[in-house]
């Protein structure tokens, strides 16, 4: 799947079952990110709604970190606290 969005333009890194991608502006970053859901769903995997973050932020917690695109810093999430 990596290969198959990265071959369309899709800048994106995965690490076992969590994904974080990236794009320019709102727009292409909703657009990026509805992409990305439906190919894996018609891959067959099924989208824990839940658990999965699919509306555009910048800034979220991935992998322990604490990524923040506004000022291009990244923590960890226990220093949040």
């Amino acid at each position: 799947m990596v290969k198959y969005w990265r071959e369309n333009g899709v800048n994106i890194v995965l690490y076992l079952d969590d994904g974080l991608g990236m794009d320019e502006g709102y727009k292409n970053c909703k657009d990026t990110s509805e992409f990305v859901k439906s190919s894996l769903k018609l891959a067959g995997f099924i989208v824990n709604e839940e658990k999965s973050i699919f509306e555009p932020v910048q800034c979220l917690e991935w992998l322990g970190l604490i990524w923040d695109s506004k000022d291009f810093t990244f923590k960890g999430a226990r220093a949040q606290n």
